[in-house]
Formats: structure tokens, sequence, C-alpha cells
């Protein structure tokens, strides 16, 4: 659908259903003609009018992105159609919800359409019955099964008639699609208000052969009313984000499941674009979470407005957002540029001016995925680039993206293969140049595939690291590491066990209290788990990242910087962060005999992590000649094929109390 032509055909089925509205009234004024206005029952009459306008007064109001409001009138309406002439139940449900309308302040054309809707819905109602059975038929007579067929199959007409033209209106205003819009309504009405029509035929019964009844039946249609609202909220809460009102993630991959299915009948191509805010920690942290909270309902708010016709807008979580839109690259892009400039656009909180900062990833169907999940992951991808290069704005492209939508399948199976363990962990040890002792063994995570064999990490850790499921990847390896630090523990050797963790876990604020909680049902102290970080991962968001950190260290975990040399940290950076040792990449380490420059890379860092009071771990040493040179550079540790070979732990426990011959051997000779 068009944006621009979007309100001309809203205006137009206004306009159309008005004249239906009017048209109506007017043919059931000249069917009542010769009719008291108050019926053969006034006081019938007056009883429903009173009980109508209590309802008009206590709408369900379901707040979202599609804002929807029921009330029992419908039923009090019916009422009066079976006891009075048409023009009666007409007006008087018009009047009713008109006055509600204006004492709310609502937008005149909305009480006028709402009043015409109406008008059709019952009149229409109204001319079938009198047609099908006599209206006077109660008056003298019990309730027949004819009648009261005939009672529910003209409430059943009222109902849709009221039901599609408000589901056409809302998709019009709302740029839903009427299909969906109609599917929420369905789900909410039907359930409320076609039950409570259901006993508009035996208010009718009761209110013509028993009045003083009337009071005693209303409270139990109010009991049903306010068992529904209660259901349906819930309902309305298990799809909407109760924060923003957007769809949640459930509603999200429906919608937009039905809408890849649709898109790829008509083979159009859709646009989705992934928000993730950049400084909402920053946010979060200067003003408090009742702020943060109010700009993520502002951010919902201005995506709402800067949507295109057809839209779907949801929050998945956290600062995250997802637009799906209806359009090419050139529609995405663009549509994410507008909506990057209307957020940064600053609002203000109690008197302060916030900006807000995002980064949008764009991903298209079918080029970059063929369902939701891959465009999910193909945006993911796509936003985190834009953040990383700090562009605003980029179109994933699966050149960068190691494990693109054509290799989704592996991830599938890892999440099967850790409920199944064919991961399993390796070891590598770590070993004091002083005293040759083993001090520390880093955990290397392997995949025994049951058909593609024995899986590095490279196959799989990339992959991950570009979805959420890195999070579940990393505490299933610091489960497994915790329990055999612990094991070791109870075996007399209480050695450090290292695990590398990727920047999106250091992003994650609720990181620390994980790694707290697989602590504790392990039984690991603390101090004996060394947590590996990148120096890369570290300036991606360094604000969070030492956070996260600062709240690890506070736990007493050891941090350490792991390949360093390899990145751009700066000196101010390391100063900033809790660190308690820097690994230094096996790349100068491996080369520092044969290169100068290598050397003095190693030896630079060693000085510069001595400077600072922190201890240095080398990775790559592979010979004596290496652990020597070391040695005398005063380096703390050393990593690699000399002193072991990753291992199983039941392979390295044997040797954990003796020192390692290699370099006890190494260290005498240095000493002489």
């Amino acid at each position: 659908m068009n944006h621009a032509r979007s309100p001309l055909r809203l205006r137009v089925y206004i306009g159309a259903v008005v004249a239906g509205g009017i048209a109506t009234f007017v043919v059931a004024w000249h069917a009542s003609a010769g009719q008291a206005l108050l019926g053969r029952v006034p006081a019938a009459v007056c009883v429903f009018v009173a009980l109508l306008i209590v309802a008009e007064f206590n709408p369900l109001v379901l707040h979202g992105a599609n804002e929807m409001a029921f009330t029992a009138s419908l039923l009090f309406s019916f009422a009066l159609l079976l006891v009075a002439p048409p023009v009666t139940c007409i007006g008087a449900s018009i009047i009713c919800s008109m006055g509600v309308e204006f004492a709310k302040r609502r937008p005149p054309v909305r009480v006028v359409f709402n009043s015409a809707s109406l008008s059709i819905a019952l009149g229409v109602a109204a001319l079938l019955f009198r047609a099908v059975h006599d209206p006077t038929y109660l008056l003298a007579h019990p309730a027949s099964a004819v009648w009261l067929t005939a009672c529910v199959l003209v409430a059943l007409v009222a109902l849709v008639l009221n039901l599609l033209l408000t589901g056409g209106a809302m998709a019009l205003s709302r740029g839903r699609q009427f299909r969906l819009v109609l599917r929420d309504m369905v789900d909410l009405s039907t359930a409320m208000e076609g039950l409570l029509l259901m006993m508009a035929p035996v208010f009718a019964l009761v209110a013509v052969h028993g009045l003083a009844m009337v009071p005693m039946l209303a409270l139990g249609a109010w009991a049903i009313y306010r068992s529904a609202r209660v259901a349906l909220s819930h309902r309305h809460d298990a799809t909407h984000d109760p924060l923003t009102g957007l769809a949640n993630r459930r509603m999200f991959a429906e919608d937009a499941t039905q809408q890849v299915r649709d898109a790829e009948r008509a083979e159009r191509p859709l646009a989705l674009l992934h928000l993730d805010l950049d400084n909402f920690k920053e946010i979060n942290d200067q003003f408090g979470h009742a702020v943060g909270d109010l700009v993520l309902v502002e951010v919902a708010d201005r995506l709402r407005a800067n949507r295109l016709s057809e839209d779907l807008v949801a929050r998945l979580g956290g600062d995250e957002f997802v637009v799906l839109i209806h359009g090419a690259e050139a529609d995405g892009r663009r549509a994410a540029q507008n909506a990057l400039t209307t957020l940064n656009a600053p609002f203000d909180v109690e008197g302060v001016p916030i900006s807000i900062q995002g980064s949008f990833g764009v991903a298209l169907f079918p080029d970059h995925g063929s369902t939701v999940p891959e465009l999910l992951h193909s945006s993911d991808v796509a936003m985190y680039r834009a953040k990383t290069s700090h562009a605003g704005v980029h179109l994933y492209d699966e050149g960068v993206d190691r494990f693109g939508p054509t290799k989704l399948g592996l991830l599938g199976e890892l999440t099967r293969a850790m409920n199944e363990e064919e991961l399993f962990l390796l070891y590598q040890t770590q070993v004091d140049l002083k005293t040759g002792l083993i001090t520390g063994a880093e955990a290397l995570v392997r995949w025994e595939h049951p058909l593609r064999g024995l899986l590095q990490p490279t196959t799989f850790i990339p992959a991950a690291e570009q979805t959420d499921l890195v999070h579940s990847l990393t505490a299933y390896v610091l489960r497994i590491a915790a329990e055999q630090g612990a094991a070791w523990v109870a075996a007399g050797h209480p050695i450090q066990v290292a695990v590398n963790v990727s920047a999106r876990n250091l992003h994650d604020l609720a990181f620390p209290d994980k790694v707290a909680t697989i602590l504790a049902e392990c039984g690991l102290d603390p101090r004996l788990l060394e947590i590996e970080i990148t120096e890369n991962a570290v300036l991606t968001d360094p604000a969070r990242t030492a956070v996260v950190l600062e709240r690890l260290r506070s736990l007493g975990v050891g941090i350490s910087i792991d390949d360093f040399g390899t990145g751009y940290s700066s000196l101010a950076t390391l100063r900033s962060l809790p660190i308690d040792r820097l690994k230094i990449d096996r790349s100068f380490v491996s080369d520092m005999m044969t290169s100068p420059e290598d050397a003095t890379i190693v030896r630079s860092i060693i000085e510069l992590a001595q400077n600072l009071g922190i201890g240095t771990v080398a990775e790559g040493v592979e010979n004596r000649a290496i652990a020597t040179a070391l040695q005398r550079l005063s380096c703390d540790t050393a990593q690699g094929y000399l002193v072991s070979h990753p291992s199983r732990a039941e392979d390295i426990t044997p040797i954990l109390d003796r020192p390692v011959r290699a370099l006890v051997e190494t260290t005498l000779a240095a000493a002489v």
C-alpha cells in the first residue's frame, strides 16, 4: 500500500461509512413510522438506555500499537433493538456513544465515524430482524426456538458488521494490513462481545416479563465482562511490549512470517530494519532507569510516527527494535536514515534535553534471507557493523558475514549439540616461568559433530558471536570449565581456569550475575576463574564494557586481555579497565627470536604491563630459546606447545603437581 495515498483512502472510506450510516438511519426512521419511540415497554427501554450509558463509560481499552476499546454497550443496544422501534435503538446508541466520545475529547472525525458504523450495524440488524420475525412476538408469547435463532443470527450480523467497519478504518489509519487488524480484533472481541451479545435475548425476555429481575441479570453480565476484561488484557500483554505498546518478539515473529509468505507469493521485496541504541546505557546511568524507560517509549513513538504504510514495528527487548517495511534496498536505506534523523532530534525530560543515538542494520528479502530468523540474523549482523563502524546505517553484506543465511543450519545444530553434550573442552596449561609449576589452564571448546567429525571453534564460534546464541554458548563453556576447576580443587590442584568471552557478553549488563550464579552452583572460588577478552571487544563499547568488567572484578574474577598487540587499544583505555594480565599474541612470541621488530614488541608489552602493575602471559611458546628470552624479560607465564598441547582434563590432572621439565631446565640455564 502506498503511504501517500493512505490518507486519501481513509477519507474516502470514512465518507462512505458516514453516508451509509445516514442512509441507514433514514431507512430505520421510515420503518419506525407510526410507532411509539419508547415502544410498548417504556420502562424496559429506559432501563436499557441507562445500562447503555454505564457500559459506554466503562470500556476495555487495550493500549499498544493498535489500541482498541471494547464495551458491553452492544449488548444493551441489541436488547433495545428487540423491545423498541429501530430508530429508538439506533438513536439511543448513537447519542450515548457520541456523548462519551465528546466527553473524552475524541476527534470529531472519530466520533462521526463511530456513530455511522454503529448506525449501519444496528440498522441492518434491526431491519433484518423485522424481515425474518414479528418484532412484537415477545410481548404476547414466551420465547421460542425460532425467535431465539433469529436473535442469534441477527446479533452475529451486527457484530460482524461493526467489526468489519471498524477494522477497515483501523487498517487504513494505522498502516496495517486489514487481515492482521481483523485478526487482532477477532481475538479480542469474540470472547467478550460475542458472549455478551448472546445475553441480549435473555435481557429482552426478562425486561418484558419481569423487569425487576433486570438488575440481577445485569450484575451477572458485569461479572462476565470483568472476567473477560482480565483475560483479554493478559492475552494482549502476551503479544505486546508492556512498556512501549509495540508488538513483542512473539507477535513480530507471527506477523512477519505471514508478511514474508505474502511477499514471496507476490514476488515483492521486504526490508527489515534492526535498531540498537548506542547511548542508552549512558542515559540510564546518568538519569536513572525511569528516564531510560521514557526514552524507550519516545523511541517507540518516533518509530511509529515515522513508519510507512503496512510497516510492522516491534521491540525485541532491551534497547533493540525492528521495523519490517515493504520495499527494496533504496527503500530500506531511506527508511532507516529517515528514522535515524527523527531519533536524533533531542527531546526534553524534566527540562533536560536528551539526544538519542542509534545504529540501523538493514537486511532485504529475499536477497539476505528467505525466512524471518534468517532476516533477523542478517539485520543483526548489519546492525553490529553499523555500530562498530559508527556508520549509523549499514546494509547487510554476506562477504563480511562468515556465517550468512546459507550457513544458519549450523547454528540450529549448535543448540542441539549443547543439549546433547556434543561440545567438550580441552585445556592448555599455563606455567609460571620462575618455578615451572602449572598455575592455570585455558579452556578451549571443541565440537564432536556426529556427521562432520571434530569441528574447531573457528567453524562455529564466529557464527554464534553474530547472534544471541553466543550467550548460551558462553554459559555452556563457563559451566563446564567451572565444574572442572572445582574438581581440580577437590583433588588438591587449585589452578586458575581461563575462559574466552565475546564482545556481546561484555555488552550484556546481566553477564556478571550469570557468572556469579554459575560459580555458586559449581562451588568454584571466583579467584580461580579468569575471563579473557580481546582488545577489539573493549573498543566496541568501552563504557558498557568497563561496567561489566568492574562488576566481574568485584566478584573476585580475574580479567585478562587476550591476543594483546593485535588491536588498537590505547594506554588510556588500559588504565581505565580492571585488567589483571596481558596475554601477548602468539604472532609476536613465536617469531621473536628471528624478528627484531617482534622482539621489540614483546619487550615493550612486558614493560608496559610491569609499569601498570599487571601480569603477562606469553602465548605461542614452542621452544626453549623463546622461554629463556621471556624469562630474561621477566615475563610471568608461558603458554604454548613447549608447555603442553590442548588436552582433555583427565590427561592434565596427573601432571598438575609436577614442574614442567623443559622450563625448569631453562630456568637453571638462564640463572647460570
